[in-house]
């Protein structure tokens, strides 16, 4: 096994474990924000060999943080009568969305990643979290498709694209080096 596969599992299992942690936590402001943080660090550190106080430090401070302020948030108590509303643009989808820009954002500036990608990684968060919600509501409101955990599939899709998007060029600047 090569070192570069060996990296690979090695993430991979990161990002199983985080999702599974994450899941099982999701209700745990202390335990989602600080966990994703060490999955990112992980990454961006090569598995905590190079940690680097302010950015690694910093953004798992701000990783949790932000996980607390969507927590928080989607514990509001303002919902509409209209379902379709609370699946969009209710205390949980709002608290989401801040998240889907706020966290990106941090990245950016800890991690010193680009604009466009920044944005790039916040569109693909809100595409990915919005339809796996409107799967859900369809299927709660209608019946129409297939039961499935929601949160689970939502928290994978949500930390798979960000660390793929994200980690994805240092994978394919190292390929092209060796």
């Amino acid at each position: 096994m090569t070192n570069q596969e060996r990296d690979r599992l090695i993430k991979l299992a990161i990002y199983f474990l985080c999702v599974w942690i994450s899941t099982k936590f999701a209700d745990g402001y202390a335990v989602v924000g600080p966990v994703f943080g060490l999955a990112v660090v992980a990454y961006d550190s090569k598995f905590f060999t190079n940690i680097s106080r302010e950015k690694h430090v910093g953004f798992l401070i701000a990783s949790t943080l932000i996980y607390a302020l969507v927590y928080w948030m989607s514990l509001r108590k303002w919902e509409s009568s209209f379902e379709f509303f609370n699946y969009l643009i209710g205390p949980f989808a709002l608290g989401v969305v801040l998240g889907s820009v706020l966290l990106p954002y941090a990245h950016k500036m800890f991690f010193k990643k680009s604009p466009v990608l920044t944005k790039q990684v916040i569109a693909f968060l809100l595409i990915s979290f919005y339809t796996v919600t409107f799967f859900a509501y369809v299927y709660n409101e209608f019946g129409i498709g297939f039961s499935f955990n929601y949160a689970a599939i939502a928290i994978a899709l949500w930390q798979g694209i960000y660390l793929y998007l994200f980690f994805r060029s240092s994978a394919a600047s190292s390929k092209r080096s060796s």
